[in-house]
């Protein structure tokens, strides 16, 4: 209970809400570290104090019926936790777009989000639930950024990184008009008018030996002047396209979308298993994603933080043995599960100062 109390002593700097309602959110995000699972029954196993399981379900069931959660608040405290980044003499933040989907049921969930880049992986900033199984729609897209833009200046926003699904005519006029720079991957059979005939874009890159990369300069295509990089992959191209980011600048951008892939496999296999709910309702799932995206960057700042006193072990193909976020989730969740012990006391106590000192 004294780990509770020390999280609602920080969440008070977060959220205007009533000491009740915070100390639930306490216990529910210590849960969930425990648990690795947004499965109301096996949260209400680990919550702290004497209250029976069934119990705490009904209060599980009863919070989310009844809460929610402004998303622009969410994004404002996601926002002032993320580190700004510096590049080509801009100061501020690389944003990904993409989709994620899972079924429960007969029920298709797909969360179309925006995040925001932070090392090794992205943070949660605003979504929107689609209601279909597909691919968004510009209209869907433009929304989803016009609420970012309520929190986040365009002079803030170094580039927008999405992958083949998020192209079109409409889709770039409306980012170049609002000043919003953007390397988004095209497909290779994207046809373009070369030679007075129409052939596909990736004719342009297949003299390239493999993984070398090219800058076409400025190209007519979906109806803009769009600078268009590439390199040559084993079985396919990566194309990108820019409005202002010639080079190989887009294509150093674009390869930072991939944390948003990270954040993904968090939020679900990897951590916290958002897969597991049974809840259908749009808004309740909202409110829990809020939940999981605050979880979520609170492991990532502790891995951080363990990080530089120990660095993440490498395998021998180069790459880390676990990810930022998997560090210090494992690091929580060991001290969680240890509370007899003062040392472990202290680590989760450490912990709790680093969601508070950022």
């Amino acid at each position: 209970m004294q780990s509770t109390q020390e999280l609602v002593h920080v969440l008070e700097d977060y959220w205007i809400a009533n000491r009740a309602r915070l100390t639930f959110i306490a216990s529910y995000l210590l849960a969930l570290i425990q648990t690795r699972s947004v499965n109301g029954a096996k949260l209400a196993d680990a919550f702290a104090g004497y209250a029976s399981s069934a119990s705490v379900y009904r209060r599980i069931q009863r919070f989310f019926a009844e809460c929610s959660f402004l998303d622009t608040h969410l994004a404002a405290i996601v926002l002032s936790l993320a580190k700004k980044q510096e590049y080509r003499g801009r100061t501020g933040f690389i944003l990904c777009i993409d989709r994620t989907l899972w079924q429960i049921g007969s029920l298709w969930v797909n969360v179309l989000m925006v995040s925001v880049v932070q090392g090794d992986t992205s943070y949660p900033l605003v979504w929107t639930f689609l209601p279909k199984r597909g691919n968004s729609s510009t209209e869907e897209r433009r929304a989803l950024m016009q609420r970012v833009l309520a929190v986040l200046p365009k002079e803030q926003i170094l580039c927008l990184t999405a992958d083949r699904e998020f192209i079109g005519h409409r889709w770039f006029q409306w980012l170049r008009r609002n000043g919003i720079d953007f390397s988004c991957r095209i497909r290779a059979n994207t046809t373009i008018r070369r030679n007075k005939s129409d052939v596909h874009i990736s004719t342009l890159f297949a003299h390239l030996p493999l993984k070398t990369t090219l800058c076409c300069g400025r190209i007519h295509l979906m109806g803009c002047r769009l600078w268009v990089s590439g390199c040559r992959l084993e079985n396919d191209y990566g194309i990108v396209v820019s409005a202002t980011l010639p080079d190989d600048h887009a294509l150093e951008l674009y390869a930072k979308r991939w944390a948003i892939e990270t954040l993904f496999a968090g939020l679900k296999s990897r951590g916290f298993n958002l897969e597991e709910t049974h809840m259908t309702n749009t808004l309740r799932l909202s409110t829990l994603l809020n939940l999981l995206a605050l979880a979520y960057v609170w492991a990532h700042l502790v891995g951080e933080w363990l990080a530089r006193q120990q660095a993440i072990a490498l395998k021998k193909h180069g790459r880390k043995a676990k990810s930022t976020f998997r560090y210090g989730l494992d690091f929580m969740r060991k001290a969680a599960f240890n509370l007899s012990s003062q040392k472990a006391q202290n680590d989760l106590r450490d912990a709790i100062k680093i969601l508070s000192c950022t």
